[in-house]
């Protein structure tokens, strides 16, 4: 099993990996925003998680474009580059023969988002919302589908055992959420014109 994000280089592994097409999804675009800025790229150079990436694209077989959830839970997509929760839920909840690896150089953290819309009918009811939605209990809920809580202590214990050990998370990084909206634009038309554009 791969265990780092050279080792997903490894020829063994040519057509067996899909990550989700970075252009449709907020989770794919945070992995190639992320990836860059953990190979030594900023929000204004791309050419560190290009250059991964365009090796990378050797061992892809697919960027989808919607969900391919059900097909790797049957197998039929042996490695996808996903969030963490997914691969929990289809192994706990789904039964899966699923493993969750966090890469030995690093991932980035995402945090779910959330917004009073300006103008809203009923604004005090949504802030009452919105703060509830920062209170332990509700964090404990967003645990049971296996999104980390934001805050400490919030994870129900049963539900806690089948994550991997804190160690391992400290290898998760937060991104600069601004730089990185500032970057999508670009960071899409590279991505798209350099990897997605050469050859699929």
């Amino acid at each position: 099993m791969p265990r780092s994000w050279q080792d997903l280089l490894k020829p063994v592994y040519k057509g067996k990996i899909a990550y989700d097409d970075p252009t449709w999804g907020g989770t794919s675009y945070t992995l190639v925003y992320g990836l860059n800025t953990l190979m030594g790229g900023n929000e204004k150079s791309f050419k560190p998680g290009l250059a991964y990436l365009k090796k990378l694209d050797a061992n892809v077989s697919s960027y989808p474009r919607e969900s391919i959830y059900n097909s790797v839970l049957r197998g039929e997509v042996p490695i996808w580059i996903n969030a963490d929760g997914n691969g929990y839920k289809m192994k706990y909840v789904d039964g899966g023969p699923v493993e969750v690896v966090i890469p030995a150089e690093g991932t980035f953290t995402m945090p779910l988002v959330m917004a009073l819309v300006k103008g809203a009918p009923h604004r005090e009811e949504a802030k009452k919302y919105l703060d509830w939605l920062l209170t332990a209990p509700a964090q404990a809920e967003f645990a049971k589908a296996y999104f980390r809580p934001v805050l400490p202590g919030a994870l129900p214990p049963d539900i806690g055992k089948h994550f991997l050990p804190e160690k391992d998370y400290k290898r998760a990084r937060s991104l600069d959420l601004a730089k990185m909206a500032a970057a999508a634009d670009a960071l899409k038309k590279a991505w798209t014109d350099q990897i997605r554009g050469a050859g699929r």
